[in-house]
């Protein structure tokens, strides 16, 4: 149940995310301030929407751990993420700024991971994270795309193409999740 889940809700996410990392040269015009250049922080969009789906893993086996009443582990997991955060605007974020949110995937990661390993330890409900592989792989497509294809001209259509083909199969999982909801 909790991989079934978990995919579903990945899979979701990841159809959003890249949604909004294929459009955010449209995005970040209307909410970005003129100043801050929007079509130059295209690539931190992706990048961050690449870390929203790392966060599903984290919470997938977070959820597990609170339920197995043996959180004890996490006031250790979850303070290591921070030096992660932490080397990533130090190291990265010097040399780029729009690389300087690297930290955000890095910290899920390093928290997904952390929390695998606690409730594998804890024999909390089992599940496995290979579930999340093909969903992960519409995110990593999707947010890369977003990162790296042009922002205006014909190509920049191409990002529109796709993020129509990631809202519609959004409408369809939610359609397929709804109806198996009691």
């Amino acid at each position: 149940m909790a991989a079934h889940t978990a995919r579903d809700i990945t899979t979701l996410i990841a159809l959003i995310s890249g949604g909004v990392a294929l459009l955010s040269p449209w995005l970040m015009r209307l909410v970005a301030d003129a100043g801050l250049a929007p079509l130059e922080l295209v690539p931190a969009v992706a990048i961050v929407a690449f870390g929203c789906v790392l966060s599903v893993a984290y919470l997938a086996n977070v959820h597990l751990v609170f339920a197995a009443g043996r959180s004890l582990g996490l006031p250790v997991i979850t303070p290591l993420s921070l030096p992660i955060r932490l080397g990533c605007a130090y190291v990265v974020g010097r040399q780029n700024l729009v690389l300087l949110v690297a930290g955000f995937p890095a910290t899920y990661a390093v928290l997904a991971l952390g929390t695998a390993g606690l409730r594998r330890y804890l024999h909390a409900a089992r599940w496995s994270e290979t579930t999340l592989l093909v969903p992960a792989g519409i995110r990593l497509a999707l947010c890369v795309l977003g990162g790296v294809l042009p922002t205006s001209g014909t190509v920049a259509l191409a990002r529109i193409a796709m993020a129509t083909l990631a809202s519609l199969g959004t409408l369809r999982l939610g359609r397929r999740v709804l109806s198996q909801t009691p």
